[in-house]
């Protein structure tokens, strides 16, 4: 079965979308995935949902691959590939707040936040990243807060490395 998540958000919806499909076991499926990221705390369950089915599954990156998606497309053990000038975009996880009249956060629950769960994920994926043949300038510069891009090519040798893993 061919499935296509074109410019989609990784959200409850992607995640239900993917359960469903995959709750298919007889048949193989093929996926289309184009994503500027979304919910970080779905990386995990959507990585061990793929590679319980990584036999019958095959994922195809179209256009862009960014953030929690980016961590998803390296993190599956199945075949998988880019279609020609697909980039890739790495960041520091974020999370967005409600602010008040006076321009500032409407509770502390956003310092909690960024000291124990951003921090966390971003510790997290520099080691998964690290595994996956980053090199050390593109690791420097996720340190320091700022996005690091992958050309086609470079998104290349990163998908064959983790392939070979």
């Amino acid at each position: 079965m061919i499935k296509t998540f074109y410019e989609t958000e990784i959200d409850s919806e992607f995640f239900i979308g993917l359960a469903e499909l995959l709750s298919n076991k007889e048949e193989k499926h093929q996926i289309y995935l184009s994503s500027n990221g979304g919910d970080i705390w779905l990386v995990e369950p959507i990585i061990k949902m793929i590679n319980e089915n990584k036999d019958n599954v095959e994922i195809i990156g179209i256009r862009e691959i960014s953030s929690s998606a980016l961590s998803i497309f390296l993190g599956v053990k199945c075949k998988k590939s880019i279609t020609k000038n697909t980039f890739a975009i790495w960041h520091k996880p974020s999370f967005s707040f409600d602010l008040d009249d006076e321009n500032k956060p409407r509770n502390n629950f956003y310092k909690f936040k960024n000291k124990y769960i951003v921090e966390g994920f971003s510790k997290e994926f520099e080691l998964e990243y690290k595994d996956w043949g980053l090199k050390k300038s593109e690791i420097k510069k996720y340190r320091k807060g700022e996005d690091v891009y992958f050309s086609y090519e470079r998104f290349q040798e990163i998908i064959n490395h983790t392939s070979q893993r």
